[in-house]
């Protein structure tokens, strides 16, 4: 795996970036700002229709800081957990969830989960955890990597710790095998990793990072 590139966000506008104004910077505050506030309003998962915005179910999820994730997730943290939705017509037609099973042994708070071969991969808090989708079983456990978030690439898990630590994980849920790690950054490290056309990119909060998984060196 070869480093292709690392640019810090300073270095953006020598580059050739163009410059941001501060009427720019608060009017795009405000838009996500807004934006963030009705997706939190959203305090259920659910469905809707696209033709009439008319909702088929809604499952309530409340945490205990009054928050929740957008809707159609199924992890939240803030001491809930993970629930797994059946959703089936009932006897007057309608849509409704139905739970298999509801449990806090993964309470994601900002690291959506991955799913592979009918496991899922994800946070319980601080701990990296691999859970039987179906029945809720967790696997694994593993220690090091603080408020992570993961990908899957192939068979293999992509693990960015939020102190800097990356990690190569088997996608296995017999055991939590790791291929290699190291130390990426020492800054705060929130954004999930990302891979398109060969190349895995990372960010910490100074600076974007570019990898080619398919060069040997």
């Amino acid at each position: 795996m070869r480093a292709f590139f690392a640019i810090a966000e300073e270095e953006i506008a020598a580059a050739g970036g163009a410059e941001i104004g501060d009427d720019d910077v608060g009017g795009a505050e405000a838009g996500a700002e807004e934006l963030a506030e009705a997706l939190w309003q959203c305090a259920a998962a659910g469905t809707w229709t696209t033709a009439d915005a008319r909702r088929w179910w809604e499952s309530q999820s409340d945490t205990q800081s009054g928050e929740n994730a957008p809707p159609s997730t199924i992890a939240s943290g803030y001491g809930k957990g993970c629930v797994l939705l059946e959703i089936a017509r009932g006897p007057d037609g309608a849509f409704a969830p139905k739970p298999v099973y509801e449990h806090n042994r993964m309470r994601s708070k900002f690291a959506t989960g991955v799913l592979h071969r009918d496991h899922l991969y994800g946070f319980d808090e601080t701990l990296l955890v691999c859970m039987e989708f179906r029945t809720g079983k967790v696997k694994w456990k593993q220690r090091g990597f603080g408020q992570g978030s993961l990908i899957v690439s192939g068979d293999c898990l992509i693990v960015l710790g939020e102190e800097g630590r990356l990690a190569l994980v088997d996608a296995c849920p017999d055991a939590y095998r790791e291929r290699g790690s190291w130390t990426l950054s020492k800054t705060r490290c929130w954004a999930p990793p990302s891979v398109a056309n060969g190349r895995l990119f990372l960010r910490d909060q100074e600076s974007v990072f570019c990898f080619d998984l398919e060069s040997p060196q």
